[in-house]
């Protein structure tokens, strides 16, 4: 073989040789960064439309429920391919002195990820047993933040449960977070016309399908935990008044029925309050209970309202 043919081999095997690394690596490598791009892509968009309805969510939720907890700040987070995570950092706002209330974290993704919610702030502790109602077992943290408590109206623990004579007991410079549970359902007006709205900042809706009462002395099942109530709040997170909360309320809990990630319990408190022409309305609202700010003085003339069946301290700051 003379050496241009031989020339001319060594090139056709160099060729050859090349297009065997083409196909057999930088293909691969090719298709692999295609797809990693083409599942990154998907998943970021996947991750933000899940996380903004997580968002979402989360506003309407306080709406209408929590007692004077707000949420400060959303964080978004992504987990890795279609795992996503949002941390909603709370505060609660008590005659305009914001104090932390922790933080919620909600973890996502698609079928197979395990979703739900990590509380990481202050969690609430569940009653087992009446003596767990007593306000020196309700343990408070630093900052005064103790949890609040309803019962039902026709339960039978008014000579079991209470926090009344705590009251005497409290400076009249402390700010007080009490929640009051009524005798029995009231409308709105009626609510409003026995005791104001100057010191209340919630309304405790009367959810109907929540109700697990047995008449019994030593019963618990007919004690909420404030975080498990629902309600009409009267101010935003700056502490202003709402406009028309009642109204607020019920459009929050409609836009929750279509919100995928908001789908129990809030159809079926909505579908309790509505009956059954599935129609709500401001006028079908009934009311179970209130949450009152302010300092003992100022609550005094409340409190004595005839119709307040138990009464309930909650947080207790300073003024200043």
């Amino acid at each position: 073989m003379n050496l241009k043919n031989k020339s001319q081999a060594e090139k056709t095997l160099s060729f050859k040789f090349l297009i065997r690394i083409c196909k057999y690596v930088v293909l691969p490598i090719f298709i692999i960064l295609l797809l990693y791009i083409i599942l990154n892509m998907t998943s970021n968009m996947y991750c933000s439309k899940n996380q903004n309805e997580f968002i979402e969510e989360n506003q309407l939720r306080y709406k209408i429920s929590y007692p004077n907890t707000y949420i400060g700040e959303n964080r978004t987070y992504e987990l890795g391919f279609y795992k996503y995570m949002t941390n909603n950092l709370l505060y609660k706002n008590l005659s305009g002195k914001i104090l932390p209330y922790g933080n919620v974290e909600e973890i996502g993704g698609l079928v197979g990820v395990n979703s739900g919610v990590i509380s990481t702030g202050r969690m609430s502790k569940a009653i087992s047993k009446l003596e767990d109602t007593k306000f020196n077992k309700r343990k408070s943290d630093i900052s005064g933040l103790r949890e609040l408590l309803f019962i039902y109206p026709n339960s039978d623990l008014e000579d079991v449960v209470d926090d009344r004579k705590i009251l005497t007991e409290i400076d009249s410079d402390k700010i007080l977070e009490i929640s009051i549970s009524f005798d029995k359902p009231y409308s709105l007006n009626d609510v409003k016309s026995e005791i104001g709205e100057d010191f209340t900042t919630f309304y405790w809706v009367d959810d109907k399908f929540n109700l697990n009462t047995s008449n019994s002395k030593d019963s618990i099942n007919d004690i909420c935990l404030e975080n498990d109530v629902f309600g009409i709040k009267l101010l935003n997170e700056d502490g202003k008044k709402v406009a028309n909360a009642e109204k607020t309320f019920v459009q929050a809990l409609q836009e929750l029925q279509d919100n995928k990630h908001a789908t129990f319990p809030y159809n079926k408190l909505y579908l309790s309050i509505a009956g059954e022409n599935r129609n709500l309305e401001v006028d079908d609202i009934k009311i179970n209970g209130a949450v009152l700010v302010g300092n003992k003085d100022e609550l005094s003339h409340v409190l004595s309202n005839k119709n307040i069946k138990y009464i309930f301290i909650g947080s207790i700051v300073d003024k200043y």
